[in-house]
């Protein structure tokens, strides 16, 4: 039976050298692997058609985190 293939989110960032890359946090990718599931990285700039295409063909997504989203955003108070 195939492992489920599971969409990882990354963000762009510059490595040392000033080069654009698409990276993410490797403890998302050891926790999907490590769960049964097989990551795939899903970069942003992808065209619809891309990411359209990549995205009938996963299992799941893993939506990487971020910072924390305030809560004013979503009309409460702090």
């Amino acid at each position: 039976m195939p492992l489920p293939l599971i969409g990882l989110t990354t963000y762009n960032d510059k490595n040392q050298y000033g080069f654009p890359i698409a990276a993410l946090m490797h403890k998302y990718i050891l926790a999907v692997s490590e769960a049964g599931g097989t990551p795939v990285l899903i970069p942003s700039g992808l065209t619809e058609e891309a990411r359209l295409s990549l995205l009938e063909r996963l299992d799941g997504i893993l939506f990487t985190g971020g910072g924390d989203i305030a809560i004013q955003a979503f009309g409460g108070e702090p």
